[in-house]
């Protein structure tokens, strides 16, 4: 059956809402004859990622790939999820999705209409007790199909955020514009209004927005220049306004949990750290390597030196002891005289006037 359609309705672009959705526990599906299942916070983490693009549906449908198309032509499919995230400090997990037709953005901004999501079991585990009361089953595995719009929500807290852009602090939403000053340089502006109030004279207040990580207050603006290159929050003079991990903030179409920024500015600054750790750790393994190196080549040097002194004084020494032990032979054999021959010499070298004078002496008696 086709959806009717709203007539001579104002042309708008799509929008982004966020909502809160389901949260971890046991839950009734007595209604479809299913009794109670268990679904724990870990089993959802696992389905979460199925949520990312499903369908936004007025109503429960049984809605596949196959009849997707058909029904978005029907007016039945109306959006799509786009991102998803649980928040710690209400337990609650949460998602955003956009909105593209007039009919749901009037069930949700005219009806009140709050949110539930359908997911596929794959898998189920025996039954139990869970903080005393008895259930039949816990789901361990599932994928998500879809997201209704509905008037009476399955988890009855389930809520949608409506303004837009959305952003939530500390109970206030607000929107976020860009402004530009000083030749084009970006700033964020951010107004702020009680959740219900719909003056035309709203109060405009610029705030340094401020989060506590590790025990320290940190400007947002810091926080999502690191994560989104943002640019810093201009301060207003009327002190700070601190933020908690459960706020949320939806930056020109894109909505952040501010714990899941601090969650990316700590890695970020964790792995900025870590990186400078690495390259001191590298510039000092360097520069222990530079004097090593030469500590090792003067010590080189220097053992060479001492060598060649060594050698030198060596050869010095053993020249003076060839001397002294020449200069001792010549002379022992000098003065040798055999015990038993008082006449016997020793034939010395002769001198080669001696000798000439021994061959003259030859010749003569020829």
């Amino acid at each position: 059956m086709m959806k009717p359609q709203l007539q001579n309705a104002k042309a708008e672009w799509p929008k982004v809402y966020s909502c809160k959705f389901i949260e971890p526990g046991i839950v009734s599906y007595e209604d479809s004859d299913a009794g109670i299942a268990l679904l724990k916070k870990e089993t959802i983490d696992r389905m979460l990622p199925s949520f990312i693009g499903r369908p936004v549906c007025i109503q429960h449908h049984s809605i596949n790939p196959e009849n997707y198309l058909e029904l978005k032509k029907q007016g039945i499919i109306v959006g799509n999820v786009i991102k998803t995230w649980f928040n710690p400090e209400d337990g609650w997990f949460w998602a955003s999705f956009i909105v593209e037709t007039e009919e749901g953005r009037a069930c949700i901004e005219e009806k009140g209409y709050s949110v539930s999501c359908a997911y596929n079991v794959l898998d189920i585990q025996q039954g139990g007790l869970w903080h005393d009361i008895k259930f039949d089953g816990e789901i361990t595995d599932g994928s998500f199909t879809h997201l209704a719009l509905v008037e009476q929500p399955r988890y009855e807290d389930s809520k949608i955020l409506t303004e837009f852009p959305t952003m939530l602090v500390n109970g206030k939403n607000g929107h976020i514009v860009k402004e530009h000053k000083n030749k084009g340089d970006g700033m964020l502006k951010f107004k702020f209004w009680e959740k219900k109030e719909n003056s035309k004279e709203r109060a405009e207040e610029l705030a340094n927005l401020h989060v506590e990580i590790d025990g320290k207050s940190m400007p947002l603006g810091e926080v999502l220049n690191a994560v989104e290159k943002s640019g810093i929050l201009r301060e207003n003079g009327k002190g700070t306004v601190m933020c908690t991990k459960g706020d949320i903030v939806d930056i020109e179409g894109h909505t952040y949990g501010v714990g899941e920024l601090i969650d990316t500015y700590n890695s970020v600054k964790k792995n900025e750290k870590e990186e400078a750790e690495r390259k001191e750790k590298e510039a000092k393994e360097a520069e222990e390597a530079k004097n090593n190196k030469e500590e090792e080549e003067k010590k080189e040097k220097e053992e060479k030196e001492n060598a060649k002194k060594l050698k030198e004084a060596e050869e010095v020494k053993n020249k003076k002891i060839e001397e002294n032990d020449g200069l001792k032979s010549f002379e022992e054999l000098k003065n040798a005289k055999p015990a038993d021959d008082d006449n016997a010499h020793v034939s010395l070298p002769m001198t080669r006037t001696e000798r000439a004078a021994k061959w003259h002496e030859k010749n003569n008696k020829k």
